[in-house]
């Protein structure tokens, strides 16, 4: 409403695939997990929120009730993300003194993940947010298992020398807003 004129592009993406988009100033900023390790050079990482990471799989799946993940190992497991995510995966094993999933499917898209979830018997960890978002509400559903899950920080990054314009500005107040909304609804 504040620029009736102005072009918004939204790109969906995984970290990997947005951030080099910013730093080349194709994007003005993105909505991410902070990313593991050290954030590339020319790029900064302003927190918003912490998310917990939770079991999802499909309504009805027949693990729906497990509570440990001791009797999810032999399920087929997605994993949703960058290419982090799966060593994560095999930490959260690990923890409790677990063996990794043997059977762990690699996914790009978070539209693929829903879909994939969705239609079949697979798991994955997944930010609690993505579990109540509009794509799977009514579809997916967490599996209450008994082991403490980690949480992950959700953030904007911008490139480190140039300031937002304007309109992009703007709009990353607007997005700012809403995950504080979404964060306090917790």
């Amino acid at each position: 409403q504040q620029y009736p004129d102005a072009r918004v592009r939204i790109v969906e993406g995984l970290s990997p695939a947005i951030l080099p988009m910013v730093r080349d100033e194709t994007l003005d900023f993105v909505l991410v997990l902070r990313p593991v390790g050290k954030l590339e050079s020319g790029l900064r990482f302003r927190p918003l929120f912490q998310d917990t990471l939770v079991i999802a799989a499909r309504k009805g799946h027949p693990l729906r009730n497990e509570q440990s993940l001791s009797r999810l190992q032999d399920a087929e497991w997605l994993a949703a993300g960058p290419d982090w995510v799966i060593p994560a995966l095999s930490r959260l094993f690990s923890a409790p003194g677990l063996r990794a999933p043997r059977s762990m499917t690699h996914c790009d898209s978070f539209h693929s993940v829903f879909a994939l979830l969705a239609a079949t018997d697979m798991i994955a960890a997944m930010p609690r947010r993505l579990l109540m978002s509009p794509f799977a509400r009514g579809v997916l559903q967490q599996i209450p298992i008994a082991e403490r899950m980690s949480s992950n920080t959700q953030g904007i990054v911008t490139r480190a020398d140039a300031l937002l314009t304007p309109v992009a500005s703007a709009m990353a107040k607007a997005m700012t807003a809403v995950a504080r909304e979404v964060a306090r609804r917790k």
